[in-house]
């Protein structure tokens, strides 16, 4: 286990009186972090509720308001930066671990102090110059551009606030580490990963060697860090924006060039399409608390259980039904996975196919709207989230039928394995029930894209009225505790902030790929280079797969799309074609070893040998392969319900 999941784990170590007094009394900055991330998480709520007032005003009062929607967004920035202390608390930073999870438990432990470093270096940086930023917004008494002209300070400041509390939790957490590596039993094991030393000496002079070329060759040393720090375990969010700040201070002019940082990360979640990543979370999981999935897979089984390899179509249905409620891939396979693993073991389905299934299943939740990595796209391109939205309707709903014509061809002529299933025509009036008691899942995503595409709500509204009817549906249903719900509404506030945090990070450092006029080199490279624009498209989606070997989706795409998006649009390709092009390619990245975060989700769930997962897998991200190429050759099939809409 990694430590970083066992900071507060010292009660049973041989520790001395003075250093445990020392940890127990700290913990007071645990707390502080906890409460934080509960203010942050209410506040979440609150900026759902000023958006479903707007509508309410809008068609019940019939008098819109001129507030609300900037209130929402100032709300929804004051919640990212308040939570990422708490983030740091749960140890919920992302990291890339494939070089890392080799190291045996000496250098962990001493890794973990050196990665809880870089990030504690990266939040003074943002702590030091936001006091400044925030200053002078207190200073100028800073107000909004309304008509409503809302004081700015406030939320500018909880930026100050958000890193301070964010560094003190990383200086204690640099204490507990230090003491547990100081005082914990040395281990035997002698090979090359357990080397503390070796490991130290090497990542350090990487980082020597890149920080030097900063200022000969400014574009390798930015290449060569950034995937230093990320190999070595470095918090995404931090690696990146550490990157982006030593290439402002080594090549742009030292430290008058760090004053733009808080700048470019507060601008960054000033951003509307952002706003709806939290609340379709949030969404999502109440509806999982509700047992949507349990329902939706009821549903699923009901309609295809005559079929021949029934129940694996019914989890690719209900996957896909998920889909269309949350905006993760991984909660899809996590929420069907849970009900679907024991359903297919009971029928002895061979465990390689029911996992190759349940992955691949899951994948579509990137795809089908809502969509996740449609709103990162559209906040890092400014395209239409409308429009990207409903660009992946058509593929995801052709995906899913290839997926199930595998499922169902390898039941019925390839497996080895006789299953128990019974190939049962239930009644219509059974399929009517399962219906009736899926419809307050189904009715999820009627309300987001009916509302969106029949001119109701924007994309940011659907996602606040979805919030809000999920909540009301809890409570109506009676499927939670009233004392449960600030926990699950923290939870929800984390796992969406992970996310948003990369993006601050990415936006640093997509700052100096600007400066470096990175975009316009690659497109002068490309048209110098002679490359036809369909040869750049096949090494672009090959770089994507090499990319998801190593990273995750979010981190690809930030990196990346600042680069790749200009370059698609000089070569004349359309820019809704192409996310979702890049998001068949994200999916494939789900299903990639080593991290593939499907593969994990399954792992967690049966204790599984990765090895099997994988034989299950492959023939899947075959047909993943082929859904590209058929993306790729026919672009109506991602344009055709965009181009039906106006404007939206």
């Amino acid at each position: 286990m990694n430590i970083s999941n066992r900071i507060d784990g010292y009660s049973g170590m041989n520790l001395p009186e003075k250093w445990r007094s020392i940890l127990d009394k700290l913990s007071v900055v645990d707390n502080t972090s906890r409460v934080l991330g509960a203010i942050a998480s209410w506040i979440l709520l609150l900026c759902a509720l000023a958006i479903g007032y707007e509508i309410l005003a809008r068609y019940v009062f019939k008098s819109p308001t001129i507030w609300a929607f900037e209130l929402s967004i100032m709300l929804f920035i004051a919640y990212t930066f308040l939570t990422m202390a708490d983030l740091q608390r749960m140890k919920r930073h992302i990291r890339v671990d494939i070089l890392t999870s080799k190291f045996g438990p000496d250098t962990e432990r001493i890794w973990e102090i050196v990665t809880t470093a870089m990030g504690f270096l990266f939040s003074l940086i943002l702590l030091v110059y936001s006091v400044f930023f925030s200053a002078e917004s207190i200073r100028l008494q800073e107000r909004g551009p309304s008509f409503w002209a809302p004081l700015i300070w406030p939320v500018k400041s909880s930026l100050t606030v958000g890193t301070l509390i964010l560094s003190i939790q990383y200086l204690k957490d640099l204490i507990a580490f230090s003491v547990i590596a100081k005082y914990s039993e040395k281990s035997k094991n002698g090979d090359v990963f357990n080397n503390t030393k070796l490991i130290f000496a090497v990542f350090a002079v990487l980082v020597v060697i890149s920080t030097y070329m900063f200022v000969k060759v400014p574009i390798l040393a930015f290449v060569m860090l950034m995937i230093t720090f990320l190999m070595f375990g470095v918090h995404i969010y931090a690696a990146l924006g550490l990157v982006g700040a030593a290439g402002m201070y080594f090549v742009f002019g030292g430290q008058n060039q760090l004053f733009v940082i808080p700048q470019v990360t507060y601008g960054a979640m000033d951003n509307f399409a952002l706003v709806c990543i939290p609340l379709f979370v949030l969404c999502g999981e109440l509806l999982n608390r509700a047992g949507a999935g349990k329902e939706l897979y009821d549903m699923a089984a009901k309609f295809c259980g005559n079929l021949q390899g029934g129940a694996l179509i019914a989890t690719i249905v209900a996957c896909a039904a998920f889909a269309a409620i949350s905006a993760s891939s991984v909660a899809t396979a996590l929420t069907i996975g849970v009900i679907a693993l024991p359903a297919l073991n009971a029928y002895n389905y061979d465990k390689r196919i029911s996992y190759g299934t349940l992955a691949a299943g899951g994948t579509l939740g990137i795809m089908i709207p809502p969509s996740g990595s449609m709103i990162v796209y559209s906040a890092v391109t400014e395209e239409s989230l409308g429009k990207l939205f409903i660009a992946g309707v058509v593929p995801g709903i052709i995906m899913a039928v290839l997926f199930s014509a595998y499922a169902f061809l390898y039941q019925k002529y390839f497996s080895i394995n006789k299953v128990t299933e019974v190939a049962t025509k239930f009644t219509w009036r059974e399929k009517i029930e399962s219906v009736k008691n899926a419809k307050w899942a189904l009715l999820t995503p009627v309300i987001i894209l009916g509302g969106i595409y029949g001119g109701l709500f924007t994309a940011l509204e659907a996602a606040a009225v979805s919030a809000i009817y999920a909540i009301v549906m809890l409570v109506a249903r009676r499927k939670m505790r009233y004392s449960e719900f600030p926990t699950v509404l923290a939870d929800c506030a984390g796992s969406a902030a992970t996310i948003l945090v990369i993006i601050c990070g990415a936006l640093v450092m997509g700052y100096y790929m600007t400066m470096l006029n990175l975009p316009n080199l690659v497109i002068d490279s490309v048209i110098k280079a002679g490359f036809s624009k369909w040869t750049v498209i096949v090494i672009l989606m090959l770089a994507f797969v090499v990319l998801g070997m190593f990273l995750e989706v979010v981190s690809i795409m930030l990196i990346t799309l600042p680069i790749v998006y200009p370059l698609i649009i000089s070569l004349g390709f359309n820019g809704i074609w192409f996310a979702v092009l890049m998001i068949v390619n994200m999916e494939l990245a789900l299903i990639t070893p080593p991290v593939g975060l499907n593969l994990f989700v399954i792992q967690g769930l049966e204790k599984a040998q990765l090895s099997t997962i994988l034989e299950g897998v492959w023939p899947y991200f075959l047909l993943m392969v082929i859904s590209l190429v058929i993306v790729a050759l026919f672009p109506q099939l991602s344009l055709w319900l965009p181009n039906l809409m106006l404007g939206k």
